[in-house]
């Protein structure tokens, strides 16, 4: 399969929400390359790789991205995602462990064009990150030296366009993000030790006691 790589411009980035969940909005110009070739379609293709303190849930972007008629094709990789666990902190044991795991992800997206320029909302989640004493921490997405990149082109081909290409990155405006997740306080890890030890034993104890009230009720029944 031939096709021709052309470069997006205009693009802007800048986040939403700076919470939990946070999410970022992409501003691409629609204006489609002029090709010689009139056989061929020009198709916007984006590949947008985030850091592991965030990640994307799958089941949340299919009801996100449903009825958007531009967006002809999306995919995450990896496909399988644990949204339940922590950020990875690459020392001791667990890295050598997981040295073969990826890092963060990736969302792969085609995008047809319009007359007027297309804005990508695409929701975000932070995973559980260090305890830190001012309750947040800063995380830089993009730029030279923040993690995660936004590459795309405007592909040309005959047939459906490529979606496993080497593209090239996109410039954009701004060239990074802040964003501030919040993180637990260092000072409150004793005391939410010792809630959660309670809420258990609690819970545990009031388990015995209706199991107990069940089966003295259940012998009440059978001597009458």
């Amino acid at each position: 399969m031939s096709y021709r790589l052309y470069a997006i411009e205009n693009t802007t980035i800048e986040p939403l929400e700076q919470t939990f969940h946070p999410h970022l909005l992409i501003n691409l110009s629609s204006i489609p390359p002029i090709d010689t070739n009139t056989e061929t379609t020009c198709s916007q293709i984006l590949e947008i790789s985030l850091p592991d303190a965030l990640f994307l849930d799958r089941d949340e972007l299919s009801d996100h991205f449903a009825g958007q008629s531009l967006i002809t094709y999306w995919d995450l990789v990896p496909s399988v995602i644990n949204i339940e666990r922590p950020v990875r902190f690459h020392s001791g044991d667990y890295a050598k462990e997981n040295e073969n795991e990826e890092e963060g992800l990736k969302l792969m997206m085609e995008l047809q064009s319009c007359s007027h320029g297309i804005k990508l909302d695409i929701p975000m989640h932070g995973r559980y990150l260090m305890p830190r004493d001012l309750g947040k921490e800063e995380i830089e997405l993009f730029g030279e030296t923040g993690p995660g990149h936004i590459r795309g082109a405007w592909v040309c081909s005959e047939d459906r366009p490529v979606i496993d290409l080497d593209l090239p990155e996109i410039y954009t405006s701004p060239k990074s993000l802040t964003l501030l997740l919040p993180t637990g306080h260092p000072s409150h890890q004793p005391l939410v030790a010792i809630v959660t030890a309670i809420s258990i034993w609690l819970g545990f104890f009031y388990l015995v006691y209706k199991i107990f009230r069940l089966t003295r009720r259940l012998k009440r029944q059978k001597v009458d």
